[in-house]
């Protein structure tokens, strides 16, 4: 498992109530080419975003987060 924190560019709170879904959709979105990829957290706050997340050690954790950064 691994927990990852990442934030909007200068820390901006612009992670309000539409883009929170948003962002969740497209999460959830990848998990659709990645399905040994799993949430076992999602908390986005207005700042930051905190994932745990869980998967095979065939895939690095810098592709990964390359991954869902790119598409979300």
């Amino acid at each position: 498992m691994y927990h990852i924190v990442w934030i909007p560019r200068y820390r901006y709170n612009v992670l309000t109530e539409g883009v929170r879904e948003y962002l969740l959709i497209k999460l959830d979105e990848v998990r659709k080419y990645y399905p040994e990829l799993e949430y076992v957290e999602r908390n986005i706050q207005a700042d930051h975003v905190h994932l745990v997340v869980s998967f095979p050690p065939r895939h690095s954790i810098a592709k990964i987060v390359q991954v869902m950064k790119a598409n979300t």
